[in-house]
């Protein structure tokens, strides 16, 4: 609301509606854009008794809507702010049965009246600034930088940014601010509508206050203007919405310049000038505590529900804002919804955020009345060919790289897709963003469901982008799949998840073999990530479709995932072994020596420890070698280490390791190397070198966190905590499991947790918290249970009967009696030990040829023989 003569005097207190504030003395209180309309309105009636419907169309406009408190809740506010004794007011009164009345306090005989009729907004274009915002939000370091600046020796700054992004609100906050001490040293021209380059010469002329005839504009305008710039000396001109005339405002504004050494311009423009001593002043969407409090702060304008009510509508509003990319004029029509629908409504209908993202109540600007209009401004200011471009991205899901977006991308003849993508950029359609190798480009998700629109109103072109979109991703998921099954460098894990989306978008897509490559892509990337019930949807999703596909490749590729992932997960391990080597029949007469050796590598890890596992590693050597996969190779090194340690050959474990490490080294940061270091520190501690182990493991744990190994991080904080326990740092140990369990929280009840949970037991029995000890055992052994994993089962009930003890030795006895007859007669050795140890600390018989002697280079030995001292009671 745009007003002239806009005081209302009330004592002690000025109300300025025209900059929204309440003055008192040094006191400035702000006016939310609501309540300035609100006493504006009962202004205009100073002294009547204005009507509950009357208030509602006059400041929310439309119908009255019984169910919202829309105006009782702005009443409050108004009230607490502008009341001495908001409990007893004295100007806002309310009458019962009509509906409010504000009462203006009569001025002394012979002085001015205070104004109760406010004088109709002014023309487009003209000089006076609009009326501020409300009160800005997240913009204080904008405000600063703009400021600096200014005031640092640069005379043009342009405020870039999207269509809503809030350029001008910034702008006239920044300017009211500057206009305070005296209201000219500030112009305001809006060139949203200018039309020719007459209009733009003109429209500046106005906001000067000078009047030019038609054989000014035409001949000696910029020195007539230039003129009165110099004449204002230090002025400060706003040019709003500068991008529909970009061309010949930067003209105009070029030839100002020099004429008028003192003024200052500050522009706001979806698009830069280019002049050589402009300084552009990038405008982002907000942060997101201050995207969800705009939308808090204008649902409350609207009488909608607090986003603060609940936990449950704060987090769909957190979903909401980031729905919107938190861009302000999104929000602000997303919160005026919620006078209807409630935060979660809300949020539900944003997959139609064209429809709902709009002003029914008609109050704001053409260009800002909806979302879509928004875009429209934008798009309309694009050539064909980078408008096709801009379509055509919306292909994408997530950031893309050039590389991606050339291959994609099929422009008009003439059509160069780097330099479409430059003035995409240049448009602020298209944003630069970092990526873990290199730059990538990204569109907001408003821009790319516009832009997806746009795509389909060309149906042949949008086929075509989308196939050749889905070869290129499906070339993508191949090599990341490949690549990251054998050991995965540290580029490779990180452009797994930045094509997450991407991968998502392809496999929800037409059937093909490049959908199947996406869903494994994306079994991969949530195993890495612990992800147990995405992992194994995404595995039978892609053997679904490889099976329909009838491709033996393919069939075997899913097949491998899905068994390996049994694996990785302790989930039905014996079914995991049968589909992997379902996988390698498939394989072999294919002739792929990556697939085969992959599949050789993976069937050996289910039988760590026999004996019948070396020739599979023997010959998943030969294949990664004649592959050339080095990874491949050192990673059977590896297995080959692991492998040795549990059958109780030290020293051929650490000379496996010893040929595994040079490889890694050479190769880089990787998943591979992350196990190798973890090996290594696991042969370090069974050795009884906690010290090199906890060197080892420290640079396992750094590695996996560098490179987003999350599963990697996992293992290596849980040895950490081992060693740590092995040390008898039992604080040091619980603490480190507990930081380990977020890690694998997503993952369910796999075997990992039990593990955790069963070891962070022994801390708690160690520092003498039975109570908590107890609990995790617990669920340790529940958990192996329902996993139906043996080997864990053993492990969990031998250490809960060292715990039970102390507290209950029946049950104690109970628990060694069952982990004895589940490991059975042909137990390894070094669980035959540690059953031995437990068994003679709670004074139960071990089987016949169960010895407590030896095993101490297994760490489950060691400290079983640590708590089965004597008890302490």
């Amino acid at each position: 609301m745009q007003c002239g003569r806009s005081e209302l005097i009330l004592d002690d207190r000025r109300v300025d509606l025209g900059r929204g504030e309440i003055v008192r003395g040094l006191e400035v209180t702000r006016l939310s854009r609501i309540e300035v309309r609100f006493l504006a309105f009962l202004a205009r009636h100073s002294g009547e008794a204005v009507a509950r419907d009357a208030l509602w169309r006059g400041v929310w406009g439309g119908e009255p809507s019984p169910q919202s408190r829309a105006i009782d809740a702005t009443a409050r506010r108004v009230r607490a702010k502008l009341e001495p004794d908001p409990s007893r007011p004295r100007y806002l009164l309310s009458i019962y049965g009509e509906g409010f009345r504000l009462d203006l306090p009569q001025a002394p005989p012979g002085d001015e009246q205070p104004p109760s009729r406010l004088e109709e907004p002014v023309a487009p274009g003209a000089r006076v600034l609009p009326v501020p915002p409300d009160p800005l939000i997240g913009r204080d370091a904008l405000l600063t930088e703009l400021a600096a600046t200014l005031d640092g020796g640069h005379r043009l700054v342009t405020l870039v940014g999207p269509g809503g992004v809030g350029k001008t609100s910034l702008a006239v906050t920044f300017a009211r601010a500057r206009a305070a001490g005296d209201p000219r040293a500030v112009r305001f021209c809006d060139l949203a509508t200018a039309s020719s380059p007459e209009d733009v010469l003109s429209r500046i002329a106005a906001a000067l206050d000078v009047r030019l005839g038609p054989a000014t504009v035409e001949g000696s305008g910029p020195a007539a203007l230039g003129a009165a710039l110099a004449a204002l000396g230090a002025v400060l001109i706003v040019l709003d919405n500068a991008e529909a005339s970009a061309a010949r405002a930067h003209e105009h504004v070029g030839a100002l310049r020099p004429l008028a050494p003192d003024a200052r311009f500050v522009a706001t423009s979806r698009v830069p000038f280019r002049l050589p001593a402009e300084r552009v002043v990038r405008v982002p969407p907000l942060g997101p505590a201050a995207a969800a409090a705009l939308f808090v702060e204008r649902a409350r304008d609207a009488g909608g529900v607090s986003a603060t009510s609940g936990g449950d509508t704060a987090l769909a509003t957190a979903a909401i804002v980031r729905r919107l990319d938190h861009l302000p004029l999104a929000i602000e029509l997303a919160a005026a919804r919620t006078a209807l629908l409630t935060p979660a409504q809300l949020l539900d209908r944003l997959t139609a955020r064209f429809d709902i993202l709009k002003d029914p109540l008609g109050r704001r600007t053409p260009r800002h009345a909806s979302l879509r209009a928004a875009l429209d401004v934008s798009w309309e200011l694009l050539s064909a060919v980078d408008r096709a471009a801009l379509a055509q991205c919306a292909v994408f899901r997530g950031p893309f790289t050039v590389d991606a977006a050339e291959a994609v991308l099929a422009l008009p003849a003439g059509g160069d897709v780097l330099d479409s993508l430059h003035r995409l950029i240049e448009h602020s359609l298209v944003a630069n963003v970092p990526g873990p190798d290199r730059p990538r480009l990204r569109l907001l998700e408003s821009t790319r469901e516009y832009a997806r629109e746009r795509l389909g109103e060309t149906p042949g072109v949008a086929e075509a982008a989308r196939e050749r979109h889905a070869r290129r991703v499906g070339a993508a998921a191949r090599h990341a799949v490949a690549t990251i099954r054998v050991a995965g460098d540290a580029g490779e894990l990180r452009a797994i998840g930045v094509e997450a989306d991407n991968f998502r978008a392809v496999a929800a897509g037409p059937p093909g073999p490049d959908a199947v490559w996406a869903e494994l892509a994306l079994a991969v990337w949530s195993e890495l990530h612990g992800l147990m019930d995405a992992t194994f949807e995404a595995c039978e999703r892609a053997l679904g479709a490889a099976r329909a596909l009838a491709d033996d490749a393919l069939v075997a590729e899913c097949l491998l995932g899905l068994g390996a992932c049994r694996y990785a997960f302790g989930i039905d391990v014996e079914r995991g072994r049968d589909e992997i080597r379902a996988a390698l029949d498939l394989a072999r007469p294919g002739g792929d020596d990556l697939l085969v050796g992959r599949a050789l590598l993976h069937l050996s890890a289910c039988d760590f420890g026999s004996l019948a596992i070396e020739p599979l590693l023997d010959e998943a050597q030969e294949r990664f070698a004649r592959a050339g996969a080095g990874c491949g190779v050192a990673r059977v090194h590896a297995f080959r280490s692991w492998h040795l340690s549990l059958v109780g050959d030290m020293a051929g474990s650490a000379r496996e390791n010893r040929e595994t490490l040079p490889i890694f080294a050479r190769l880089g940061p990787s998943r591979g190397h992350v196990m190798a270091k973890l090996s290594c520190a696991s042969l370090a501690l069974d050795g009884g070198d906690a010290e090199e182990a906890w060197l080892h493991v420290t640079a396992a744990r750094a590695m996996a966190r560098e490179i987003g190994y999350q599963l990697g991080e996992a293992n290596a904080t849980s040895l950490s905590a081992v060693i740590a326990l092995e040390r008898g740092d039992f604080p040091l140990a619980r603490r480190l499991f507990t930081e380990e369990l977020p890690l694998r929280s997503a993952d369910g009840n796999g075997w990992y947790m039990m593990y955790s949970r069963a070891y962070r037991g022994l801390c708690a029995l160690g520092e003498g918290a039975h109570g908590d000890g107890r609990a995790d055992l617990d669920e340790a052994v529940r958990i192996a249970r329902v996993r139906n994993d043996p080997q864990f089962l053993v492990r969990a009930l031998a250490f809960r009967a060292l715990l039970l003890r102390e507290v209950a030795a029946e049950q104690a006895a109970d628990d060694v009696r069952e982990a004895i007859t589940v490991a059975g007669a042909d137990a390894r050795p070094h669980v035959a030990t540690l059953l031995a140890v437990v068994a003679q600390a709670i004074q139960e018989t071990a089987p016949t040829g169960w010895s407590v002697e030896g095993h101490d280079d297994h760490a489950d030995v060691r400290l079983c023989r640590r708590f089965a001292g004597p008890a302490r009671r």
